[in-house]
């Protein structure tokens, strides 16, 4: 695994809103592959991937339903090591899955109703504001509602208790761009208390970049990257100059490792710039070095490809 270098994100003693320690989970052909990750209040952690790098698993073993070949699972301070724990753990957790599992026979309102038993901290004026901000229709029957919709309708049903921990599995697929901005400014009002965290999987990238502090890159069943978004962003850089000396191309190759190198014509990405690199590539360039930053997808890519040419070696 790599982790972006950062400062903790934990205070010594403090209780994280998850921690997985050694988490390995095997398929047929596909296989999570000794994770730890853990995540603090007051953190929203976007979880990037291709599609069946194991983001829908991950967050299916922080419910507790997938269970772990090996490792720990730790949520909220608790683990699940009977059914009153895990009722205690899942009444301060917010979920939504992939694909919708809402009593479709209900309408909106009743499904407020019915859920609310279950949770202590059920906020009626919050559930009933967040219907009438999305534009959901509260006396529909759910099988009658749009895709778009029913995801609308989970997200606002899990955040109407104020779970401690939300976990959002592609919260925003399908959802117009206005109710995905608006819920996104929501999810960031979730955690200005310090106290609630947010792991938020999509593959609409933009997304995850605009509220994330933490971004976790999960490629086919390990973490290639983790660490806090906006020091990931910052190091990362896209390079392209040519070299003042051919002979400088072993040198390039120790700096810049995987940098191609056509007719003296250097491109490479840096996963670690900084100006000290910078000063001593430009001691080797013949002219300007162009510089550019990566953005997160552009970072998966990287990612995907440098884990696909090991899997190829």
């Amino acid at each position: 695994m790599s982790v972006a270098e950062t400062r903790p994100l934990m205070e010594s003693g403090s209780v994280p809103a998850f921690r997985l320690r050694g988490i390995t989970k095997n398929y047929p052909g596909f296989s999570l592959d000794n994770i730890d990750l853990e995540l603090p209040p007051g953190y929203i952690m976007g979880l990037v991937g291709p599609n069946g790098a194991g983001k829908s698993t991950l967050i299916k073993i922080l419910m507790n339903l997938v269970k772990p070949d090996s490792g720990q699972v730790e949520v909220l301070g608790h683990r699940y090591e009977n059914v009153q724990e895990e009722l205690a753990i899942k009444r301060s957790i917010g979920y939504v899955p992939e694909e919708s599992n809402l009593y479709e026979e209900m309408s909106g309102e009743w499904l407020g109703r019915f859920v609310a038993q279950y949770y202590h901290n059920w906020d009626d004026q919050l559930f009933t504001r967040l219907l009438d901000k999305f534009n959901i229709p509260a006396t529909k029957q759910i099988k009658d509602l749009s895709k778009g919709n029913r995801m609308k309708l989970s997200v606002v049903t899990a955040l109407a208790h104020r779970p401690e921990l939300l976990l959002l599995d592609e919260p925003t697929s399908g959802i117009d761009p206005v109710s995905r901005h608006d819920m996104l400014q929501e999810l960031l009002e979730v955690i200005m208390d310090g106290n609630h965290a947010v792991l938020f999987s999509s593959h609409i990238v933009s997304d995850i970049e605009r509220i994330a502090d933490v971004i976790t890159f999960l490629v086919d069943g390990s973490i290639a990257l983790s660490g806090e978004k906006d020091i990931i962003t910052d190091s990362w850089r896209q390079l392209t100059f040519k070299l003042k000396d051919a002979s400088s191309t072993g040198l390039i190759s120790k700096l810049l490792p995987g940098a191609q190198i056509r007719q003296e014509t250097v491109t490479a990405t840096s996963s670690n710039f900084t100006p000290e690199l910078g000063a001593r590539l430009s001691a080797l360039a013949s002219g300007d070095i162009i510089v550019q930053p990566l953005d997160l997808e552009e970072i998966l890519i990287v990612l995907a490809g440098e884990e696909k040419s090991k899997c190829g070696a």
